[in-house]
């Protein structure tokens, strides 16, 4: 049994609740899972992210594969802004699950965010594949297309800026290697 001020945290008091549930969390031989998770989630609701993740990976220091505190670890994280420890959060996440297409499509969105457009891609494509009726990840995948085509297009440009500027320094082989790869990378951009 918790000390004191539950009701004030089941009536939103979050203010109210935070203190006697770290004193307890302090103090107690043994904390449940739950308590960790209600911590952590009280700390989000605050904006307190940093001490929301310190919380959860407290709790998920004696609970590794309680599923409540793997879920808030990466909410934690990522309103935390700790991309990386994000990241391999999720990574464990598909490893654990690799069917569970919600792990797939946060994962392959947060990897978008990163601008790691093919792992995206592949994260996205496989939460396609388990739920094809998901309107976000496919959305998702589109824009990890557009955007690697993107980036395939701007690299076509410069290595053609290149090949104009320096025509005359260099050799016909070279030259003739450049628009191969300004013509493979405007076939990428297409395919994407």
């Amino acid at each position: 049994i918790l000390p004191g001020k539950m009701a004030a945290e089941l009536a939103g008091e979050t203010d109210a609740a935070l203190p006697p549930l770290e004193s307890y969390r302090a103090q107690a031989d043994s904390v449940s899972a739950n308590v960790y998770a209600l911590i952590g989630e009280l700390y989000l609701a605050q904006g307190e992210n940093e001490e929301a993740v310190a919380a959860v990976e407290a709790g998920l220091d004696e609970y590794p594969s309680n599923e409540e505190l793997q879920g808030l670890s990466l909410r934690a994280y990522n309103q935390a802004g700790m991309t990386e420890q994000a990241l391999a959060a999720y990574a464990e996440q598909v490893q654990r699950s690799p069917d569970n297409e919600t792990y797939r499509y946060n994962y392959g969105s947060m990897l978008l965010s990163t601008e790691q457009y093919d792992a995206a891609a592949e994260q996205l494509e496989v939460a396609v594949e388990l739920d094809p009726e998901n309107p976000r990840a496919q959305y998702n995948l589109g824009a990890a297309y557009v955007n690697k085509a993107i980036e395939a297009d701007e690299q076509a440009r410069a290595l053609e800026d290149s090949l104009q500027s320096n025509r005359d320094d260099l050799p016909a082989a070279q030259q003739e290697a450049m628009r191969q790869e300004v013509e493979a990378l405007r076939a990428q951009r297409q395919d994407l």
